[in-house]
Formats: C-alpha cells, structure tokens, sequence
C-alpha cells in the first residue's frame, strides 16, 4: 500500500449525513468512500490515479524551414 497523506477539508452537513448513511448501508468508512469518488472523479477527469500510467498526448513539435 502506497503511504497516505492527510487533508483537511470542510464538507456541507448534507454530504456528511450522506457518507454516514453510505457508511450504514455499505460498511466503508467515509474516509474510503471520500478516497473512491475522489479518485473516480479524477479518472473521469483524465488525470491517471494510482498505478495507471498517464495517458498523455505528446506535444507536437514545429517544422523548421
């Protein structure tokens, strides 16, 4: 497992009840469900996530004349 690092962030009282009732229903803590929709988001977002490798367009070089 790669380490972690640790942020700190405020979220809207209706996302906190939700992670709670997701935590409920699932059994994942609002930590893991945080980092899950954050990497889906990212992914979704074309940013690589984990051990994925960037799939990166290369920059196209000019012609000299």
């Amino acid at each position: 497992m790669s380490p972690k690092r640790r942020y700190s962030f405020f979220i809207d009282d209706s996302l906190a009840v939700g992670l709670k009732e997701l935590k409920e229903r699932d059994g994942a803590t609002e930590s893991e469900s945080i980092r899950r929709a954050l990497q889906a988001y990212l992914e979704k977002k074309g940013i690589a996530v984990g051990d994925k490798k960037a799939e990166r367009k290369r920059a196209s070089t000019r012609s000299r004349s």
